[in-house]
């Protein structure tokens, strides 16, 4: 068995034992006669779908997830809550409660992470060499199912969205998004301020954390 091939497997054996789940196997994903890539995808006990995908010509591996939740369920008191969730998602889990654990592991392996809240969902994901995918996937399904939340990095990750939010408000798309959020009716979810920024997700900071 070669390594690309060990690898992929051990991917398929890695969603299964994270989740906590056995997985069933559900039909091969349709492709492209001319795609040379392998698929695989498993249905966990848990309702959760993985796509398992074995590129010949990858360098690095990569883990992606998708929660089906984002700024559409913001409360209307604190636009931009997803957003601050996506922040504190990846300062610590109870298997590895360093907030800087993720971070510090990236720079050992050479690898990358980062997450983007959505209107109705919210990415997270992982791009490491492959000898590293068994311990980034380890620690992206702990942040995921036991994060820690903890409310002493809330008002830090507050003054960073609304840095994000200064940054963005010279960008023509984002702008153009906000016009077209302003002419559209207050009731609908286009109207919503997503983003968030130190005013939307002001007060109390123990009050945001709970």
């Amino acid at each position: 068995m070669n390594f690309r091939a060990h690898t992929y497997l051990l991917s398929i054996f890695l969603v299964c034992l994270c989740a906590g789940a056995k997985g069933e196997i559900l039909p091969e994903p349709i492709k492209s006669p001319s795609d040379r890539n392998n698929y695989r995808s498993i249905r966990l006990q848990n309702n959760i779908i993985a796509l398992l995908v074995n590129d010949h010509a990858a360098t690095k591996s990569a883990i992606a997830i998708t929660v089906n939740a984002g700024s559409d369920q913001d409360p209307e008191s604190l636009p931009g809550l997803a957003h601050l969730t996506e922040h504190m998602v990846f300062l610590g889990s109870r298997r590895y409660p360093d907030p800087n654990g993720i971070s510090k592991l990236m720079g050992l392996v050479g690898g990358t992470f980062n997450a983007k809240t959505n209107r109705q969902y919210t990415d997270y994901y992982f791009h490491v060499p492959a000898p590293a995918l068994p311990v980034a996937m380890a620690h992206l399904a702990a942040a995921l199912s036991e994060p820690l939340f903890d409310r002493t990095y809330v008002e830090s990750e507050r003054k960073a969205i609304d840095a994000e939010y200064r940054m963005l408000s010279d960008n023509e798309k984002f702008r153009f998004l906000e016009a077209v959020g302003n002419a559209v009716s207050p009731r609908h979810s286009w109207a919503r301020f997503r983003i968030g920024n130190l005013k939307t997700l002001g007060g109390d900071s123990e009050k945001i954390a709970s």
